[in-house]
């Protein structure tokens, strides 16, 4: 069997220095041995089985070139193993490159990864601080447990997808003007995915770049969808993403996220103090929630003037949630497919910051909590019937019985009546004690708006 021990790592140096290939089934580096593999070196273990064993510092060894690992079950071993902590990375760059299957990556800190030849097994933990690189032709990856890109600095996230999707991804420790990216393909995760409060420079998918999220995800940093062909996604049925930690979502310039998922209660959660926003640089941040629900702690924002860029479908719920006061409900499109489907409010009082169009379902205080008041101020509440004989509901302080108090909307709510409203169908409006039934429907109007302004003197009445 070959061992370089600490009596032999001269030639290594010297050989590294030179270019020289030194290849071997163990390595051993001493407490007092160093290494110093320069540009083009190559230290390569053949042995299935063989180990880089430390002992010294990891300052004493140098990796300009490459480790490069070709046996099924390398490992860095010792009593100081290298990269066996984030202040132990390993140096430069580690290549596991066996051309039989399976290898076994080993969990490490590495600075740069790069993998090439056949089938890999990803063991669970493997953090990558630097760059991260797949060989083409490079066999199908599995990844176990969480893979880490935990680099201060930018780092692009290797698109893998398919059969070779991260299981879990975690995104850790970039300074704030050093974002990590997505571009160019998807990367799919199936489990869990974490943006890491601590990775200060967040995530940003562009470049046609997409995000496929499968399983429960949180964003506690910035993240940002932005460009044609770039997208966000919570499709499957499990996927849920929350936004925590005072962070913002940011979906520009044409950038999208797709909200499908049937996880409940919410597919999309915002925090309070969070914000999601849809920015308004060229066609807006694109948002389409269909028959999946968003519930808003925080702050929901389109800055799109003319909020075409947000569709929600009939099976679909936006929920405002802010136990506080003051809580602003986002106004919507009058075009259709950009009005909410189904709208809920809870908890504090809220305000509006437009008109606010619902075609499916208004309902304030359905959990029986605390009355509240949606003041509309200038602004007006419509609630839309496309069903020519069905009144779309509208429904305050689910299970309140009394006569005296209510939730209510305050300002103007206009209603559009069902060409077919019949004599039996009352309509709700301002709160659960204003309703209207046609006694005759004749000539029926197309729409009805109250202005309801409690303990306030009506503009014109006859004393």
């Amino acid at each position: 069997m070959k061992r370089f021990t600490k009596a032999a790592l001269g030639l290594v140096a010297l050989s590294s220095m030179l270019g020289i290939q030194v290849d071997a089934q163990n390595l051993n580096n001493a407490a007092c041995g160093r290494i110093n593999n320069n540009t083009n070196g190559v230290i390569r273990f053949r042995s299935n089985t063989g180990q880089f064993t430390n002992a010294a510092p990891v300052a004493q060894v140098s990796n300009a070139g490459t480790i490069d690992m070709t046996g099924t079950d390398n490992l860095f071993t010792g009593t100081n193993p290298l990269g066996s902590s984030a202040s132990n990375r390993i140096p430069g760059r580690v290549l596991w490159s066996a051309t039989t299957p399976t290898q076994n990556v080993q969990n490490r800190w590495y600075v740069n990864l790069n993998v090439s030849g056949n089938t890999k097994n990803m063991r669970d933990s493997i953090f990558v601080g630097g760059i991260y690189t797949i060989a083409n032709g490079t066999g199908n990856r599995t990844y176990n447990g969480t893979f880490f890109y935990d680099g201060t600095g930018a780092q692009t996230v290797v698109t893998e997808k398919g059969i070779n999707s991260y299981n879990n991804l975690e995104l850790q420790n970039s300074v704030a003007a050093s974002s990590k990216t997505v571009s160019g393909d998807t990367a799919t995760v199936n489990g869990t995915f974490l943006n890491n409060a601590n990775n200060l420079g967040g995530l940003t998918v562009s470049g046609a770049g997409v995000l496929n999220l499968r399983g429960t995800s949180n964003s506690n940093s910035p993240l940002i969808v932005s460009g044609a062909n770039s997208a966000i996604n919570l499709t499957n049925p499990a996927a849920n993403l929350t936004l925590g930690n005072n962070s913002t979502f940011l979906a520009d310039n044409g950038g999208r996220v797709n909200v499908s998922s049937t996880f409940a209660p919410a597919a999309l959660v915002i925090q309070t103090g969070s914000t999601y926003r849809l920015g308004n640089t060229g066609t807006g941040g694109q948002f389409h929630l269909t028959g999946a629900g968003m519930n808003v702690f925080g702050t929901y924002l389109n800055q799109l003037p003319a909020l075409t860029n947000a569709f929600y479908d009939c099976a679909s719920t936006v929920r405002y949630l802010a136990t506080a006061n003051g809580q602003v409900v986002q106004a919507t499109s009058s075009v259709e497919p950009n009005r909410y489907g189904k709208l809920e409010t809870s908890g504090g009082n809220k305000t509006a910051n437009g008109d606010v169009h619902v075609k499916c379902g208004l309902f304030v205080n359905p959990n029986n909590g605390p009355l509240q008041q949606i003041a509309m101020g200038t602004n007006t509440m419509f609630v839309y019937n496309p069903n020519p004989g069905t009144l779309t509901p509208v429904q305050y302080d689910n299970g309140l019985t009394d006569c005296a108090s209510g939730s209510e909307v305050l300002g103007n709510m206009r209603i559009e009546v069902p060409s077919n409203v019949g004599t039996t169908n009352a309509m709700t409006f301002n709160n659960r004690f204003t309703t209207l039934r046609f006694t005759n429907t004749a000539n029926t109007p197309s729409t009805i708006t109250i202005n309801s302004q409690p303990a306030t003197n009506p503009n014109n009445y006859i004393a």
